[in-house]
């Protein structure tokens, strides 16, 4: 079996009526992914995107 990191991008460029909510829950995940994808480079681990 192999194993890849799959990063799937949920935002979007639709508008929010309030973004502040959103915005406080999004900034702590992308640094986690950015942490999991740091690692999966560093172990060679193939990394797959999908917007």
């Amino acid at each position: 079996m192999k194993t890849a990191l799959l990063i799937v991008d949920m935002m979007n460029t639709f508008d929010f009526p309030n973004p502040a909510p959103l915005l406080r829950s999004a900034v702590p995940v992308a640094a986690n992914i950015q942490r999991l994808k740091k690692r999966a480079q560093a172990k060679r681990i193939p990394i797959i995107l999908r917007e």
